[in-house]
This record gives structure tokens, sequence and C-alpha cells, in this order.
């Protein structure tokens, strides 16, 4: 079997491509990579593997496709994704942040879920009344049938 990896950050460099190289059977199809820093670092890693420029473009050569990032099945998705990444990097930034992730639902692709950890309540109240967070929840209340917030464990 020929996997590739899509997206060669940390989870591409230090996780899929390790394993794929590590398991029996299974050669690197090559990397999708366009940024120069990128190409040089799966050239330095995986001599002679080849690159690709996009995720369709490693396909058609007939590679399997571990993914490094998220992928939107429709465009829709694709917009909560690309608004998800804004409001990430704004809330890590926040005092009081300690971890702030987003992924979405193996079996409901129009579900995000966030997993979100706060040094106290403070901190997520805070967060709560940011420009940037009301406009991510005002965002996503036009495209989605409800929004819920569940607290499932407040760090104290």
């Amino acid at each position: 079997m020929r996997i590739g990896v899509v997206g060669y950050g940390t989870g591409g460099r230090h996780f899929h491509a390790p394993f794929i190289a590590a398991a029996r059977g299974v050669e690197p199809a090559g990397a999708v990579a366009r940024a120069p820093a990128t190409i040089a670092k799966v050239q330095a890693d995986l001599p002679g593997t080849p690159i690709y420029p996009s995720l369709t473009a490693m396909l058609a050569a007939g590679a399997h496709v571990i993914a490094d990032q998220s992928f939107a099945p429709a465009a829709a998705a694709a917009r909560d994704l690309a608004r998800a990444a804004e409001a990430q990097a704004a809330t890590r930034a926040e005092p009081g942040c300690i971890a702030y992730d987003f992924f979405t639902c193996t079996d409901d692709p129009d579900k995000l879920l966030f997993v979100e950890e706060w040094r106290d309540e403070a901190a997520h109240a805070f967060h709560m009344e940011q420009a940037h967070t009301k406009r991510f929840i005002a965002f996503h209340e036009q495209f989605h049938r409800n929004l819920t917030f569940e607290t499932i464990n407040v760090a104290g």
C-alpha cells in the first residue's frame, strides 16, 4: 500500500510520516507541500519521495492519504473551518487560555466540537465578551440550526 501525507506540519512530519516509514508493506507515496520551507523539509526528511502541489494531484497518482489538516466536504464547512482557525488564534492569545481546539464531528460533518480549557471561570467570561468571540458566534448562528454550549469541567 502506498500512503501519502497531506500537510507536513507537526503531525505529518513527526507522527504520520514516521509511522508510514515504519509500517510493513507500506511505502510513502508522497507529500502535499507548497511552501518552499515545507518542500525543503520533505526533501530532507524523505529523500526521493514525490511532492505534490495538491491533494487532487496526489490522489490522481494513486495514493491513499493521511491528512494532517482539516478538510471540508462542502463550502459551508470550509467557511466554518476558516473562521474557526481565526477564532482559535485570537482565543489562544487571550490571558487565561490554556487550550482551545476544534474538531469536526465524525458522525455529523455539520457539527464542530470545541474543546476549551481556561485558567478559571473569570478567564472564560472574559473570552465570551471579546469582539472576535461574538463575531464567531454570530457567524455560525446564520448557518446552523443551533449552537449548544456545555461546560464539562471548569478548571478551578
